[in-house]
């Protein structure tokens, strides 16, 4: 140690150094622990308290990019993910401060494990680093307990504990550490308690929960997709790491079979194809909603759709609109009165010519009553032909109307408007209305015979048409009498 504070004493008329240090996140901080001052460090907690900056480093990257004002370092920092790689130039002459724990493992960026990361918060780091370095002692003495804590948290590349037993007392010996344990890893906190009656501690399971806590920190920061492309940030490592978790890969071969299955074959490229399909359906939902269309002449008497503006023959540009109907919360349940009359001339125009045709095709030896009812069950039952033959057009009147085979146009009809690109809305729940109304007019209670029609046509009094329309839609009480 003496050897140590000589060395560091010696670099003080070292040239200056230029390296980079990785910092991991570990906790709500989003400048990673680090205060700045014109590019340069000036205050350190949590992660970048325990890394190997200094008061006074200069920075001058993030991430390998280039930084040259202190508002572009902060905005990378705040905008990096769990982990943040920063260059740094070193002026000897800077001030120093305790340096901390160099490098814990090995392996990438790691510093504490993947629970311990979430256990230990910045705070607690920071308070349990101050009750070790009284504000009494000397620059060197603090540089010397530093050090000391740098080897109680050291830990092997597989992530157990190089000092088992001074990792376990200082955690017993911090009483906030120690309920962040509980509050978090309740399994953890037992082995570290040990058992109160005898006193002992299972150092080989407190091993096993540390090298676990490493496979889940390494499997976290190789599976998160990058942000420019969406594929897994190494999809190597992270095969190596969640193979080594039993626990994690009997998770995935539960939830996620295919996904399971790629990393048994270690199919790294379907993996980041399955990462990607994840990142993009992240970002669609991250997505704001669109914003609203702008004002037009028709949004009071239906929903337009789409615009566009067009040049016409004389050389003169206007707008045209794609309108179509608003469904009214009448139209969502039922079949309102004001549709009722288009839909009475539809069945009309359905029915009548299907009788003609059940008429004329009749042979001598058939019943006229049986045909007849037949053509009207077969019409009414035929949910495909109301479903394509009619639809709901908005007319100038603001009501949403019926259109079809066998209904006149209406006075308020956008057909002649040229600014109007009129869209007909056809859907399953009209066709069954349709359905509906068509038995209830020719084969409910009150209902007109069939054959009354078939009988007219038979005599040549008068086409079946124009006879159902009669008996069923005009007329007083009838549904062509009160349409609008």
């Amino acid at each position: 140690r003496i050897a140590a504070r000589g060395s560091a004493r010696a670099s003080m008329t070292s040239p200056p150094q230029t390296f980079e240090v990785c910092l991991t996140r570990t906790g709500s901080s989003d400048t990673f622990g680090m205060r700045l001052h014109k590019r340069r460090v000036a205050e350190l907690v949590g992660s970048a308290f325990l890394s190997k900056l200094q008061k006074g480093d200069f920075i001058t990257a993030v991430d390998g990019v280039e930084t040259p004002t202190e508002k572009e370092i902060i905005t990378a920092i705040q905008k990096a993910g769990q982990q943040v790689r920063l260059g740094i130039f070193r002026d000897p002459k800077a001030p120093r401060m305790p340096s901390g724990s160099r490098r814990f493992s090995t392996t990438g960026c790691f510093v504490l494990g993947a629970a311990l990361l979430a256990i230990i918060a910045e705070p607690s780091i920071r308070s349990t680093l101050d009750s070790f370095l009284p504000s009494a002692l000397s620059s060197e003495k603090q540089e010397s307990v530093q050090d000391d804590m740098a080897m109680v948290h050291a830990r092997d590349e597989d992530g157990a504990a190089l000092n088992p037993i001074a990792l376990r007392r200082h955690m017993l010996n911090n009483a906030e550490l120690m309920a962040n344990i509980r509050k978090n890893d309740k399994e953890f906190a037992r082995v570290v308690e040990g058992d109160e009656e005898t006193g002992s501690f299972d150092e080989a399971r407190f091993q096993s929960l540390m090298r676990r806590d490493f496979r889940r920190y390494q499997i976290y920061q190789s599976v998160k997709p990058r942000e420019e492309d969406g594929k897994l940030t190494d999809a190597k490592e992270y095969v190596k790491w969640v193979q080594k978790d039993e626990e994690t890969m009997a998770r995935l071969k539960k939830e996620s079979r295919e996904w399971h299955k790629a990393i048994i074959k270690k199919d790294l490229e379907k993996l980041n194809e399955f990462s990607q399909e994840a990142w993009m359906q992240k970002k669609r939902s991250e997505m704001p909603p669109p914003p609203p269309p702008p004002a037009t002449p028709y949004d009071d008497v239906g929903q337009v759709s789409y615009s566009m503006r067009i040049l016409t023959d004389e050389g003169e540009e206007k707008d045209l609109f794609a309108l179509q109907a608003a469904e009214t919360d009448d139209e969502k349940v039922m079949l309102p009165l004001h549709q009722r009359c288009g839909a009475c001339q539809a069945v009309a125009h359905q029915v009548g010519s299907a009788l003609e045709a059940a008429v004329h095709s009749k042979k001598h030896d058939d019943l006229l009553t049986l045909v007849s009812l037949t053509a009207v069950e077969e019409t009414c039952a035929n949910e495909t032909l109301w479903l394509n033959g009619y639809g709901v057009v908005p007319t100038k009147s603001g009501l949403n109307l019926i259109k079809g085979d066998g209904i006149p146009e209406s006075a308020g009809s956008f057909t002649q408007n040229t600014d109007v690109m009129l869209q007909e809305t056809h859907n399953n729940k009209l066709a069954g209305m349709l359905k509906d109304y068509c038995k209830h007019l020719l084969l409910g209670a009150d209902s007109p015979e069939p054959e009354e029609a078939a009988a007219a046509i038979m005599q040549g009094t008068s086409g079946a048409v124009a006879e159902l329309k009669a008996l069923l839609c005009d007329g007083t009480s009838k549904p062509c009498a009160t349409a609008a």
